[in-house]
């Protein structure tokens, strides 16, 4: 991930011209967004989601939402880190000094809306590169291609709470023409589909792309089919149910390149 490193940002402001043009910016900076309009709907989302950042306009929250809305989203998720807009006549009425940690930023909300963006980008840029030496980054978004709608739910919210940018499909049609609009980086491709069985699938898309790193996956441990899922250009084959450490550090793999002796690693069955 470079960028914005497809970190995941919820953006919430009552105010729709401001909505719009947060979206427009982050996204722009290569950051995934979701925006709302409402705290209640902000509540709903990351009760389900762990997203990297919030942007919260507390100014709109009625009492007394306002006073206890930081701690909320705090008692939710200590992780994610919030920036919070606000006036300063309002900061100064209500007390919120108390919530005050080092993952949340106050920014002055009585300025240029482009003063505002300004200052949110600097925040968010300042703390992507706090990764750590050496930390293998991402670019891209990943494809994950099962029929069974836990399985890929499971896999693809992981990963969407890890920050990375998720689609998904159901069967091989769909995949495949999701493959050709939206180009993923990456596909996670199960073996045993309706239709088309996934080393199919896996020969096309190829043929679509052939630099697209496909993970495939599958519930049996079959060593013909891992041959001929490697000789179609697979970079990897987990057996399920996998480790989902196991799932990333393929997924991290793709950027570096077409290494036979890592990739090896990811075709070994698993213990």
């Amino acid at each position: 991930m470079n960028g914005g490193m497809f970190k995941y940002v919820i953006v919430m402001d009552s105010d729709l011209d401001r909505r719009d043009s947060f979206y427009n910016v982050l996204v722009q900076s290569n950051y995934k967004v979701t925006t709302v309009p409402s705290y209640s709907e902000l509540i709903t989302i990351i009760k389900k989601e762990r997203p990297n950042y919030i942007i919260i306009d507390l100014d709109t929250l009625e009492e007394p939402v306002k006073g206890t809305a930081l701690k909320q989203l705090r008692d939710i998720d200590s992780s994610t880190k919030i920036i919070v807009l606000v006036s300063e006549l309002a900061k100064e009425k209500v007390n919120i000094q108390k919530s005050v940690d080092d993952k949340i930023i106050f920014l002055n909300k009585d300025v240029q809306i482009q003063q505002i963006l300004q200052s949110i980008l600097d925040i968010l840029k300042e703390k992507d590169i706090e990764k750590k030496e050496g930390e293998i980054t991402f670019n891209g978004s990943i494809l994950i291609v099962d029929d069974e709608h836990e399985s890929n739910s499971l896999v693809g919210n992981h990963l969407s709470r890890r920050g990375y940018i998720v689609d998904n499909a159901f069967s091989g049609e769909e995949a495949l023409l999701k493959v050709k609009v939206t180009k993923p980086k990456v596909v996670i491709l199960d073996i045993l589909m309706p239709g088309m069985d996934g080393l199919v699938i896996l020969n096309r898309i190829k043929e679509i792309d052939s630099s697209i790193f496909v993970i495939v996956t599958s519930g049996i441990e079959n060593d013909k089919v891992v041959k001929q899922a490697k000789d179609l250009g697979a970079g990897a084959y987990l057996v399920k149910p996998f480790n989902l450490a196991k799932l990333e550090a393929a997924i991290l793999s793709s950027e570096l390149g077409d290494s036979a002796k890592y990739l090896a690693d990811f075709f070994d069955k698993e213990t």
